[in-house]
């Protein structure tokens, strides 16, 4: 009879702590849902507040690029480091954040240049302009760790924006048929280029969108609105008026310091490479 007691007292503990054990896990499993539904409902905030925050961040973009934003309906551009194919994107976000898919960081406007973003995450500065073809480039790169420049080729485009404007059209009757006549001859059109009219110190090609690539640094082109034999190339400290000459050369009729009116000594010229010409500019 002991034993029978025994048993039961212990039936009964062991039915007390299994009910006991029970309410615990009900309660840890009712706190898990709390938490989880906590954690789920800040991102349902953020999703719902998404096109507001658009609408926070286009001013603060102010009117160049806040134009391309709106009319591509998003602040997210591909990133190239080859200029060529994506490898990341960055996203520009209200109060100065950008967010990217290769970490966090800043920006902000350039205060003397619209077309201008200085964009800080990484490891470096990078000084992103853009062109009148809704493309930007990463003009300058500055690591920060010594703040010296590296070379960069950097091209990004609006994530939702497949506009693609024929490079030759969007040079003008002028520019365009010489291109157009080089490609269907070669595979490039690069112009050398003669920082004294004479010997050659270097090299640029345009690309689609308004993007132009450079033997100095990458910059942008634009066909100029008042003269369609010239066209203004915007690269390194400086913007060049260039004339198309009735030879197929160019010379710089004009050239100013990059963010003023202030115009600056020039005798440059150049003319499509072709190293059958002129062989001794290519001595060494």
């Amino acid at each position: 009879a002991q034993h029978e007691g025994n048993v039961k007292g212990m039936s009964g503990s062991f039915h007390r702590a299994h009910c006991k054990t029970i309410e615990l896990v009900a309660c840890a499993l009712g706190h898990c849902k709390t938490r989880l539904t906590s954690l789920v409902k800040p991102s349902c905030r953020e999703l719902t507040a998404t096109p507001d925050v658009h609408k926070t961040v286009m001013p603060e973009l102010g009117s160049i690029w806040g134009k391309l934003c709106e009319e591509v309906g998003g602040t997210r551009f591909s990133w190239s480091a080859d200029g060529k194919e994506s490898n990341g994107w960055v996203e520009l976000q209200d109060h100065g954040k950008l967010s990217t898919s290769f970490g966090d960081g800043t920006w902000q406007v350039d205060k003397n240049d619209a077309s201008i973003i200085e964009m800080e995450f990484g490891t470096s500065w990078h000084t992103c302009r853009l062109s009148k073809g809704g493309r930007f480039v990463v003009e300058r790169k500055v690591m920060k760790r010594d703040w010296k420049k590296r070379a960069c080729w950097v091209v990004g485009w609006p994530q939702d924006d497949k506009r693609q404007e024929p490079l030759e059209s969007a040079l003008g009757p002028h520019w365009g048929k010489l291109v157009h006549d080089r490609l269907h001859s070669d595979s490039s059109a690069r112009f050398l280029w003669a920082h004294d009219g004479t010997a050659v110190n270097g090299w640029l090609e345009f690309k689609s969108n308004g993007v132009l690539v450079t033997s100095f640094c990458m910059g942008t082109w634009e066909l100029s609105e008042s003269d369609d034999r010239c066209v203004v190339l915007i690269f390194g400290t400086s913007k060049h008026v260039c004339r198309l000459e009735e030879d197929s050369s160019f010379t710089v009729e004009a050239q100013y310091w990059r963010n003023s009116e202030e115009r600056r000594d020039c005798q440059a010229r150049g003319w499509l490479e072709d190293k059958s010409v002129r062989p001794e500019l290519w001595a060494g």
